[in-house]
């Protein structure tokens, strides 16, 4: 799959799915936009989630994915980071 097109959804573990479920179809592009580079929506987006997007960024940054079924998702601080900015 082309990173351009990965949305959230594609990337989330699932145990977080049903928590995020309104932001899953944003693009990984749009989340980064969003979370890193601090960007208005280009979407129309509520201000909660934008808030969860931010919540998912954080969380990825800061979590090793021990527990997650995602490839994406377990990476280290760095990878993650070099992830996030492939898009």
């Amino acid at each position: 799959m082309d990173k351009s097109s990965l949305t959230l959804g594609d990337v989330l573990p699932s145990d977080l799915k049903s928590k995020y479920a309104d932001v899953l179809n944003v693009s990984i592009e749009e989340a980064l936009n969003i979370a890193k580079y601090l960007m208005p929506p280009s979407t129309d987006l509520t201000d909660d989630q934008v808030n969860e997007i931010k919540a998912i960024y954080a969380a990825y940054m800061s979590n090793k994915g021990d527990k997650s079924d995602s490839g994406y998702w377990n990476k280290t601080p760095d990878a993650n980071s070099a992830y996030w900015s492939k898009t």
